[in-house]
């Protein structure tokens, strides 16, 4: 599963770092972003081509990259940025490539990240990174889709738990047949 996931995550990442590299260059304050989500884009790369690498430290490579992505974005631009999406996209990767505790580890991870990201908007220090000013940074706006991304968070989670233990009760039942 991982060797074809990340040659797919790897080409998907290169679309998304290309329309980087181009905002960029029509507004120079978008250009750390960019030499991020390229820095990323080689790391993705690495693991794909280099198979060899112990296969937890090319799982947690891959779950790196949408947590670094979903950060930076959340950072750069708020709430109306695909931040959060890519931060629920981690935890399921790490149920899925890893196993049931990454998957939960992960999920409490990214609920503290967005519990940070909610202060800090608070605090007023967010205002000073964001790159664009489309960006609710009402404490209010912040809280309500931190429990949002929460609500799914745990939905997703949850779901997918469940599923995850079917399956391994399957396999083992099929194994002792």
């Amino acid at each position: 599963i991982l060797n074809i996931f990340l040659v797919i995550v790897a080409v998907a990442a290169a679309a998304g770092t290309a329309v980087s590299i181009l905002d960029a260059t029509s507004d120079p304050d978008q250009w750390p972003a960019a030499i991020l989500f390229a820095a990323l884009e080689v790391i993705l790369i690495v693991l794909a081509v280099f198979r060899r690498i112990d296969y937890r430290i090319r799982a947690w490579g891959v779950l790196l990259v949408p947590y670094l992505v979903g950060v930076t974005n959340l950072a750069s631009f708020g709430l109306g940025s695909s931040g959060r999406m890519f931060l629920l996209a981690v935890p399921i990767g790490g149920l899925i490539l890893v196993g049931v505790r990454s998957g939960i580890i992960m999920s409490v991870w990214v609920a503290l990240t967005m519990v940070a990201f909610t202060i800090l908007s608070r605090l007023g220090l967010l205002q000073q990174w964001l790159v664009v000013d489309r960006n609710s940074l009402l404490f209010s706006d912040w809280v309500a889709e931190s429990t949002d991304t929460w609500i799914l968070l745990l939905a997703i989670m949850a779901l997918l738990v469940m599923f995850y233990r079917f399956q391994e009760s399957l396999i083992r039942k099929t194994r002792r047949a």
